[in-house]
């Protein structure tokens, strides 16, 4: 075996600290993005109030594609809105943390935990005016949340006929940059106030989350390197002592992945308990299994034959 036990648990423990801090990085991310979208009434800084009507904005958004999506009111207070999407099941709306959630699909609505739900054979409704609309997630981020009374309905026939007295927002990173080259004489206003409304989640999240992200990788690169070391005076007998080039590049990346192996099982329960079992979380994880792969791949390439 390459590595001592002792070795072989250090290189776990190690391991285990750069997924935990990847993967709580990644939660960060996520939270302060609902964060932003729950304090925005689920628009983010990217919206736009659009001169057109609800009809016209469900052929611009599915013309736009990608992550474009649109709101627009149904009431005179703005808690009762309808939503129609480019890809409405990847729209991650706010919901409480670590729970598990259904994509929004057609004819399906979220509500705040406020709002009272109709429970028809087993399953929960959202009642509107004469329709019924499938529940299927909880919005806001906590009991006391911004959207504890709001209703999110996405349905495109209820947007389409919800008339013109209604404001109606277009938003999505891509989106924003689309309609002006699809419809450029389409007039439009932001929706935030400029600089003045940003919060902490919009401009020191993003800078922390960067420097988060730098940190991880220059830390998976740095712990390679070491942990190569203890690894190469092996490599160095083995080969003097004839031992076959491919039965030591296996024992090594046994080795290597083994520990890859039990520092993810470490990281998964807390993770998937606190992301709500989201399998994204682990990407996090694996890429840092990768740098740190390289690393320490790169590190031993002197004392092996390739």
């Amino acid at each position: 075996m390459p590595l001592t036990k002792p070795r072989v648990a250090l290189l776990a423990f190690v391991l285990s600290l750069l997924m935990l801090g990847s993967t709580s990085l990644y939660v960060y991310w996520v939270v302060q993005r609902q964060l932003s979208l729950e304090g925005r009434s689920l628009c983010s800084t990217s919206a736009l109030r659009v001169d057109v009507t609800p009809a016209t904005a469900v052929r611009l958004v599915h013309e736009i594609g990608g992550d474009a999506r649109a709101f627009v009111d149904l009431d005179d207070f703005g808690i009762v809105r309808a939503f129609v999407a480019a890809h409405p099941e990847s729209f991650d709306y706010p919901h409480p943390l670590g729970s598990q959630t259904k994509p929004l699909a057609a004819h399906s609505a979220v509500a705040g935990n406020r709002v009272g739900a109709t429970t028809i054979g087993g399953s929960q409704f959202v009642l509107f005016g004469f329709e019924r609309f499938s529940l299927v997630g909880r919005l806001g981020m906590g009991s006391e949340s911004l959207l504890d009374r709001s209703v999110l309905i996405a349905d495109e026939e209820v947007f389409a006929r919800s008339g013109v007295g209604g404001t109606v927002v277009i938003d999505g990173a891509r989106a924003v940059r689309r309609l002006r080259e699809i419809a450029p004489d389409v007039r439009v206003a932001p929706m935030a106030a400029g600089a003045s409304d940003r919060t902490n989640v919009d401009v020191i999240s993003p800078v922390l989350i960067r420097l988060g992200v730098v940190g991880e990788f220059l830390g998976s690169v740095v712990a390679g390197a070491p942990m190569a070391r203890f690894v190469a005076p092996w490599v160095r007998s083995c080969i003097v002592l004839g031992v076959s080039w491919r039965r030591v590049l296996l024992q090594v990346v046994g080795t290597l992945l083994m520990c890859c192996l039990a520092a993810l099982a470490v990281v998964l329960l807390p993770v998937m308990r606190v992301s709500g079992r989201d399998v994204a979380a682990l990407a996090p994880a694996l890429a840092v299994c990768m740098v740190f792969a390289a690393s320490f791949c790169v590190s031993s390439k002197a004392a092996l034959p390739w």
